[in-house]
């Protein structure tokens, strides 16, 4: 292990986690876009404004727990602006596309723009759906750990902090956060797709296999383990977009970009898959790897917190 605060099952379980990350993926980002009432795009450009905005209060609050609670929202003093430049070129979206976006969150009262750039001003976290989302993203974060730890995946829990810690929901949203784009700048790197591209191919994977993420034997669980497309089962265009509260037309075009890339492939009863063939490619093989490590850095952080499975 590459931390010496990390337990792992002596079984090989990589690619296990790799599913269970791309549901806790797909969970917190309905949980955002619920919360803000955008669509998947805006809210990933929300999501990386305000990390950009608070990156610096995250890391401070990891050590001395400021800004941590629900109520504890940060002044906007602390927020650095951030342009709709950089932000194009961290999602791989074009400028177009990304200052379209920031225009709608802004228009929905959601941001702030300026010379300086885009800022989520306080008050926007004040707001009743915001302060649910912390909750509902606590409580995912509560699932996803012990569904890992239904694995033997588990951060060894850390000697209990003097003081003990109070209420840290806000600073564990900010960490899953960080742990959401950074999984997606991972696959967008793997397989060369901007971050739209890639959540399709979350999606469509997540679909195919997640019969095999619940079951409790875990099939095909470690690294070189890969279920046959046999047991891939298909999802419809429909339903991804209904899942990834995409607009059909939206969905239907990129996902023909994937296939046009070989990347997901369209069965005879009109269904998607993303096939073995492409599962087994070297640089998303090396992305389970890298997974693996950041699934470390996050559970880490959380325990850090005296977050852990129960």
């Amino acid at each position: 292990m590459t931390d010496q605060s990390f337990q792992a099952a002596s079984a090989d379980v990589r690619r296990q986690v790799v599913r269970l990350c791309g549901i806790h993926s797909q969970i917190s980002l309905r949980i955002a876009s619920d919360a803000i009432d955008q669509d998947l795009v805006s809210t990933v450009m929300f999501l990386a404004i305000s990390r950009h905005n608070l990156r610096e209060v995250t890391r401070e609050a990891q050590s001395s727990g400021a800004y941590s609670g629900l109520d504890e929202i940060p002044p906007n003093d602390l927020r650095r602006a951030v342009s709709v430049y950089a932000l194009a070129k961290e999602l791989g979206l074009p400028y177009e596309t990304a200052r379209r976006h920031a225009t709608k969150l802004v228009a929905a009262g959601l941001c702030d723009r300026s010379d300086e750039g885009m800022v989520i001003p306080g008050q926007v976290y004040e707001r009743g759906a915001m302060k649910a989302a912390v909750e509902t993203n606590w409580q995912e974060t509560r699932r996803f750990l012990q569904a890992l730890a239904a694995h033997g995946v588990r951060a060894a829990a850390p000697p209990p902090p003097d003081p003990a810690p109070g209420d840290v929901r806000r600073q564990v949203l900010r960490v899953s956060v960080e742990f959401l784009l950074d999984s997606l700048a991972l696959l967008t790197s793997a397989i060369e797709l901007d971050f739209l591209g890639a959540l399709l191919a979350i999606a469509i994977t997540r679909a195919n296999t997640q019969h095999l993420t619940e079951d409790p034997s875990a099939p095909y669980a470690s690294l070189n383990e890969m279920p046959p497309d046999a047991l891939r089962r298909p999802v419809s265009v429909y339903a991804l977009a209904k899942t990834l509260r995409l607009p059909y037309e939206t969905t239907r075009r990129h996902v023909g970009q994937l296939t046009a890339a070989g990347l997901c492939d369209r069965t005879p009863g009109g269904g998607l898959i993303v096939p073995l063939r492409v599962v087994a490619i070297p640089s998303l093989m090396r992305g389970v790897e890298i997974n693996w490590r950041s699934t470390q850095v996050y559970l880490t952080a959380l325990a850090a917190l005296g977050v852990v499975a129960d």
